[in-house]
C-alpha cells in the first residue's frame, strides 16, 4: 500500500452537504467506497461498525471519518426527540489514482474522532464546501477540492499529534529548540545530545510527525529566512549565507535551490 502524505492530496469530492437531519435519520447498514468525513454540528450521532463491534457516539463539534469499505451504519441517536445538524463530505484522495488498483494509505492516517469544537475554521470550511459543491460555477470541482484539501491539511495538523503523552509535546519542544538554534545548524546528533535519545530515535519521531528529516525541517526554516533576506532587505547571495552561518555561498546555493526550486540569485 502506497503512503501518500497529507500535502499531496487532491482531493476528488463526491459530495458535500451543510444540512439538518430529521429525527430518525440512519442510514446503513452499507459500504461506501471512499473516505466520508462528518462534522456533528448539534445533536448526538453514533457509529457503529458491523465486522468490529466498534460502537462511537459522536458529539457535537466532534469530526468522525469513516474509511472506506467498512460495513457500518451511522444514525442520529435513536432516543433524539429533536433534529440534528451535521456535514458530510465524501472523497477520493486523488482522482488520478485508482485506489482499487494502487490502494494509498494517507499520513498522517485520520483518527476515527477528532476534536473541534474550539476550532472554527473547521466549521466554516465545511460550510465553504457545501456552497461550492452547490454553487455550480465554471470552476466548481476545483474550488471545492481546493477548500476541501485545506480541511484535510488542517486536520492532519491534529492528526499528527499523537494523542497520547510523549511525542507531540517532545516534537515541540525539539522544534522550538531547532528554531532557537538554527544559525549553529544544529543537527539530529545536537538533538540527542540535548533531549538524551538516540540518533536514530530523533530520526524517528520527525519522519513520523512532520514527514521530513531533522536538517530537512531546519533547512527549510534557514531559506524562509534567506528568502526575506534576499527579496526584502535586497542582500546579496554571500551576505544572506554568511548571515545564515553557512560556511559559504555555494553550499547555501545548493540547499536554497533544493528547498524552494529555483537558484537564489533568480529570487522572486
Amino acid at each position: 500500500m502506497k503512503r501518500i502524505m497529507a500535502d499531496e492530496i487532491e482531493p476528488d469530492v463526491r459530495h458535500a452537504n451543510y444540512c439538518s437531519v430529521p429525527v430518525g435519520s440512519s442510514w446503513g447498514p452499507r459500504r461506501i467506497p471512499d473516505f466520508e468525513m462528518l462534522l456533528a454540528l448539534r445533536g448526538r450521532f453514533e457509529f457503529i461498525n458491523h465486522e468490529t463491534g466498534e460502537n462511537i457516539v459522536q458529539e457535537p463539534g466532534t469530526l468522525l471519518v469513516i474509511y472506506p469499505d467498512e460495513l457500518h451504519t451511522y444514525r442520529l441517536d435513536p432516543s433524539a426527540h429533536k433534529e440534528g445538524f451535521f456535514s458530510c463530505i465524501h472523497l477520493e484522495l486523488r482522482k488520478d489514482i485508482n485506489r482499487k488498483k494502487n490502494p494509498l494509505r494517507p499520513h498522517p492516517f485520520p483518527r476515527r474522532l477528532t476534536n473541534c469544537v474550539k476550532d472554527t475554521m473547521i466549521q466554516e470550511l465545511f460550510k465553504k464546501a457545501e456552497h461550492e459543491n452547490t454553487c455550480g460555477g465554471t470552476y466548481r470541482d476545483a474550488l471545492l477540492s481546493l477548500v476541501v484539501k485545506e480541511i484535510w491539511l488542517r486536520l492532519s495538523e491534529k492528526w499528527a499529534a499523537p494523542e497520547e503523552a510523549g511525542h507531540s509535546a517532545r516534537l515541540a519542544e525539539m522544534i522550538e529548540f531547532l528554531r532557537s538554534t538554527r544559525l549553529s545548524h544544529p543537527g539530529r546528533a545536537e538533538l540527542a545530545v540535548h533531549f538524551h535519545l538516540s540518533p536514530q530515535h530523533i530520526n524517528l519521531i520527525f519522519r513520523r510527525e512532520t514527514g521530513m528529516s531533522p536538517v530537512t525541517f531546519l533547512h527549510k526554516e534557514l531559506m524562509r529566512d534567506a528568502y526575506n533576506m534576499l527579496l526584502v532587505e535586497q542582500l546579496s547571495v554571500k551576505e544572506t549565507a554568511d548571515r545564515l552561518g553557512f560556511a559559504n555561498q555555494f553550499y547555501f546555493s545548493r540547499v536554497f535551490k533544493k528547498i524552494m526550486g529555483f537558484p537564489p540569485a533568480l529570487r522572486r
